[in-house]
């Protein structure tokens, strides 16, 4: 006689698996599962790799995304990185909080935003020169999985940097 959103927080089974999101994780469900993609820059013809393994984590309540990137060096080797993302809900139905550790032992904090047509947040700019001032990610919905886009703002508003159409692996 309630609201879903509103009995979540009294959810308790300690007998059957939770193998989906809590009610408040549900618009991130789209990243659940396995996921393989190309990256492609939006100024330059080179691509990239990515695997992305999304699961419901501690009863639905974070969803973590195991992801990795593989960049092809000019050499003929391969440059990976590796990351885990953390998220969970916050206080209002559109806003989520993720904790992000790499290979490299950086840990960053997003505050993530749902949005009606996917999900969006502030990211650190790309590069090791100091052309652009903001960057953002953008994921949405597809029928195959998601797409993921890099925005960057070298101060004259947002273009696309890269994008990658991630697909479902199936089992």
């Amino acid at each position: 006689m309630t609201s879903a959103g509103s009995a979540e927080r009294f959810r308790f089974d300690p007998v059957h698996d939770h193998l989906k999101p809590s009610v408040h994780l549900m618009p991130l469900q789209f990243l659940l599962g396995h996921f393989r993609g190309r990256g492609k820059y939006a100024m330059t013809s080179y691509t990239f790799h990515k695997e992305l393994i999304g699961t419901p984590e501690a009863g639905g309540r974070f969803i973590a995304l195991r992801m990795g990137v593989s960049y092809p060096l000019v050499d003929g080797r391969t440059d990976v990185h590796n990351a885990l993302v953390m998220v969970g809900a916050q206080e209002t139905p559109d806003r989520f909080i993720a904790h992000a550790y790499t290979d490299a032992g950086i840990f960053r904090q997003y505050s993530v935003e749902g949005t009606e047509v996917g999900l969006r947040f502030d990211d650190m700019p790309p590069g090791h020169e100091k052309r652009w001032r903001r960057a953002r990610k953008v994921l949405r919905s597809t029928p195959a999985g998601f797409e993921e886009q890099l925005q960057v703002d070298g101060g004259e508003g947002f273009v696309p940097y890269y994008t990658i159409a991630m697909h479902r692996v199936e089992p």
